[in-house]
């Protein structure tokens, strides 16, 4: 595996590089060349059913998480996952769906937090983590807040070449 402080995060499609390097390839090549006022009726936001079984059919991630005992991961000096480039990376496997189906989205709306932490809670069921202490209510927020960054910096077309920051 890759370092991942290394990778750089560009927004931008690249076909040479994987979906670490282009977390929101997903969103880039869909957000942009659709008219947000003519999308049509269209769901709130973001549909989350079936997210923990995809998170659990990656095995990269769900060997992460029964190694690690947590779904993010981040800074063993922090106390949350924060919202910034690097945690987006080291959290890729987690964000990949989120990402596809909100790029889907015709509004690109993020999910209520209540269908997120369902989806959350079934994972920590299936991968046996402890749910004491309101870890899936935590971790729904933080794969909520991920995902309004990846988003924000993806409609603002922001582009990051530095590495490792």
């Amino acid at each position: 595996m890759p370092d991942l402080m290394s990778i750089p995060l560009y927004l931008d499609y690249n076909p040479t590089h994987g979906f670490k390097c282009h977390l929101i390839q997903y969103m880039s090549l869909q957000v942009f060349g659709i008219d947000l006022a003519a999308s049509g009726p269209s769901l709130a936001t973001m549909n989350c059913r079936g997210l923990a079984a995809q998170w659990e059919k990656c095995d990269e991630l769900r060997e992460r998480i029964r190694s690690e005992k947590r779904v993010m991961i981040y800074s063993h000096t922090d106390t949350y996952c924060k919202p910034n480039r690097v945690n987006a990376v080291q959290n890729a496997w987690v964000m990949e769906p989120i990402l596809g189906r909100l790029g889907k989205h015709p509004k690109h709306t993020l999910p209520h937090l209540e269908e997120l932490q369902r989806e959350v809670n079934i994972l920590f069921e299936k991968c046996g983590l402890d749910k004491g202490n309101k870890a899936p209510y935590k971790t729904s927020v933080e794969i909520k807040k991920l995902a309004g960054f990846v988003k924000r910096r993806s409609l603002r077309k922001e582009v990051t070449k530095e590495r490792g920051c």
